[in-house]
């Protein structure tokens, strides 16, 4: 990895284009937090006895992290983008692994089942409709603009997005005391919709100044989402 930096910094020197350079040096940057941030919440989360949600939702942020170093090789050997790639599994390793933290969270023992009632089941249904009625309209304007096949992989993508996001609002609006391990993983949850909407947004831009603007953004998600993933595991300590 420390190779691959010095690599990337060497390529650097020599780029003559002003905007190629600028997106370069931010790219590596966003790289680096995250990838600080990562192994931070492995050391502190993953590899002592904490819930397991925070260890799930740290292993998603490495999901992540493997997605943002192939965006660092694919800058410096100028790779052309296949149907499946590596930064492809990234993205969907991430949001599933997102879906099994949150999906699982009913079986823990801490969870109080009981404070889910039926409103907030069909309110947190809100979610995933939105999320699929953007990806519709995406669907539509694109239909004769992009292949067939980009539209499906998108798709594939965002299957594990819309059902996680059922769970994230559900776990939003459910009342319960303030220190129970619902009210501990609310800011996650939310930040995790907010990842989700910047992804859903980086499949309608094409402009590079906007998809690098939504690639800061979701590099700063996932670097506050392990930060409150280890205050989580200290408190939830098993």
């Amino acid at each position: 990895m420390t190779l691959l930096y010095v690599y990337y910094i060497v390529r650097l020197c020599d780029l003559n284009e002003e905007g190629y350079k600028t997106k370069t040096i931010i790219e590596i940057v966003a790289f680096f937090i995250t990838i600080v941030a990562f192994f931070y919440g492995l050391f502190k989360v993953c590899l002592k006895k904490s819930n397991e949600y925070f260890r799930i939702i740290v292993i998603a942020v490495g999901c992540y992290v493997l997605e943002e170093t192939w965006v660092v090789i694919n800058t410096i050997c100028n790779i052309q983008n296949g149907l499946f790639t590596v930064r492809l599994i990234g993205i969907i390793g991430c949001f599933c692994a997102f879906l099994t933290a949150n999906s699982n969270l009913s079986k823990d023992k801490q969870y109080d089942i009981s404070k889910e009632t039926k409103m907030t089941k069909y309110c947190a249904l809100l979610a995933p409709l939105v999320f699929v009625l953007l990806f519709v309209i995406y669907c539509i304007k694109s239909i004769n603009v992009v292949p067939f096949y980009q539209i499906v992989v998108a798709f594939i993508v965002l299957c594990p997005l819309i059902f996680d996001s059922y769970f994230d609002l559900k776990y939003l609006l459910i009342k319960d005391n303030k220190n129970s391990l619902i009210n501990s993983i609310k800011p996650i949850n939310f930040l995790i919709l907010i990842e989700y909407i910047c992804s859903l947004l980086y499949v309608f831009f094409t402009k590079r100044s906007l998809l690098l603007s939504l690639d800061i953004i979701c590099g700063v998600i996932m670097v506050f989402i392990v930060i409150l993933s280890v205050k989580g595991a200290k408190k939830w300590e098993i």
